[in-house]
């Protein structure tokens, strides 16, 4: 069962109105300056902008809501618990469970869409991996991808959105909301339906190990996975990459 944390909801609040609020003030500053999205075209530079963007600048504020609860970094994420080899390895065993299960998904909605007239679309950084222009660029998506972005989405989404709303006696919203919140946040149609499977998945594995690093492994399995896929054979390549 999860030991709920004492969050103060009116500093979460703050923190992630300012997270999106940055994010949105970053996409009217490229609009400003004159970037403009073409279709069919990846922009390698402003991917990994939109990144630091969210992820970056999520981890700083994270740093200060931490600070103002007086909370560790190690104390959050379950590092000074006593079974943390075990819910480690039971993080990386879902993260691979995690990565056929959602393909397999993602196969079926593939299919359905077809039927519906729409051709499939991988994520923008699934694409982008398979048309990197170098070896610095690739280092950059994966340090993104399998190490900052499964840290900041998991402290945000199961750590923080997920215990608050629990802790509100809204156990519903927090297992649905947050599933929900966390597949839109990725921006495509196709891996809705898999990204929520995950993120439930993701939300079980803490709240059954009651330890955060638990689903930040998980979840940086799964995208390492996807990223090793996605490079090496361009698998995914026809929509069932998520990252």
């Amino acid at each position: 069962m999860l030991t709920l944390k004492p969050w103060k909801i009116e500093s979460a609040l703050q923190m992630l109105l300012g997270l999106f609020g940055g994010i949105s003030f970053a996409g009217f500053l490229a609009y400003g300056v004159g970037y403009r999205p073409v279709p069919n075209h990846i922009d390698h530079l402003m991917l990994i902008v939109s990144a630091i963007s969210f992820h970056g600048a999520g981890l700083l504020w994270l740093h200060w809501l931490l600070r103002d609860h007086e909370f560790t970094w190690r104390g959050v994420l379950g590092l000074d618990a006593g079974s943390v080899a075990k819910s480690a390895m039971l993080g990386v065993a879902v993260g691979v469970m995690g990565f056929f299960g959602c393909n397999l998904l993602n196969g079926l909605v593939i299919d359905v869409l077809a039927r519906f007239g729409r051709q499939p679309e991988a994520q923008s950084t699934v694409m982008a991996l398979q048309s990197t222009p170098s070896p610095a660029w690739m280092i950059a998506f994966g340090v993104i991808s399998i190490g900052l972005a499964p840290l900041v989405e998991e402290v945000i989404f199961r750590g923080l959105l997920f215990s608050i709303l629990k802790q509100l006696g809204l156990p519903w919203l927090a297992w649905w909301g947050t599933a929900i919140l966390f597949a839109l946040s990725h921006a495509n149609l196709q891996a809705f339906l898999p990204l929520m499977v995950l993120a439930l998945a993701l939300a079980w594995l803490y709240d059954r190990t009651d330890n955060l690093m638990a689903s930040v492994l998980a979840h940086a399995t799964f995208n390492g996975i996807n990223f090793i896929m996605a490079i090496r054979f361009g698998a995914l390549a026809h929509g069932g990459g998520h990252l």
